[in-house]
């Protein structure tokens, strides 16, 4: 290094120089002034767009509540804490509400499709529609087959004639002793 760029004079030794001469640092290194006018400048701007940004959301605040609609005469004001909601008040609402406790209804329901599920019981008993468990009417399914249409040019089988013959081959009428006449072809 040119003795221009070293502190000091040729041949001193400094801490940390370890015996070399050409140990220095440049002499035209950035001075402290200008970094902390630089910084001073900064936290002027900061401060300056601070209470620019703080005066722009009360002037809006103040034209808000100066243009707000006028009240209406019907609606009653209330002194109390609307946070706090008693727990009658969700009751009120009309179905579906939102869940209170999220693992427990849950529960509830699965347990109630579970049931249904696999249980008999009717679904319309009016029409005749029962339900039962899916174990067996896939057993049944697997022994019946599901039910398939007819082939072309085959007369399919009417309602009437079906339920004539399910009634014909029913307990009560094997017990009464009567049969039913087959279907002339």
């Amino acid at each position: 290094m040119t003795e221009h760029l070293r502190h000091g004079q040729p041949g001193d030794m400094h801490e940390g120089d370890m015996g070399h001469e050409d140990v220095g640092y440049e002499g035209r290194d950035m001075r402290s002034k200008p970094v902390l006018i630089a910084l001073a400048v900064l936290g002027t701007i900061v401060l300056v767009v601070h209470l620019f940004l703080t005066g722009v959301f009360h002037l809006a605040g103040w034209y808000y509540e100066k243009n707000l609609p006028p009240k209406n005469p019907m609606v009653t004001e209330t002194n109390t804490d609307t946070r706090i909601v008693p727990s009658s008040e969700p009751m009120r609402f009309p179905e579906p509400r939102l869940e209170q406790n999220e693992r427990m209804e849950m529960h509830d329901f699965r347990m109630a499709e579970e049931k249904t599920l696999n249980s008999y019981g009717w679904v319309d008993e009016q029409a005749g529609q029962a339900h039962m468990p899916i174990e067996k009417a896939m057993e049944m399914i697997a022994q019946r087959g599901l039910p398939t249409t007819p082939r072309a040019g085959v007369e399919p089988q009417s309602v009437v004639d079906t339920g004539k013959q399910a009634a014909g081959n029913s307990d009560a009428n094997r017990a009464a002793g009567k049969t039913t006449p087959k279907k002339k072809k």
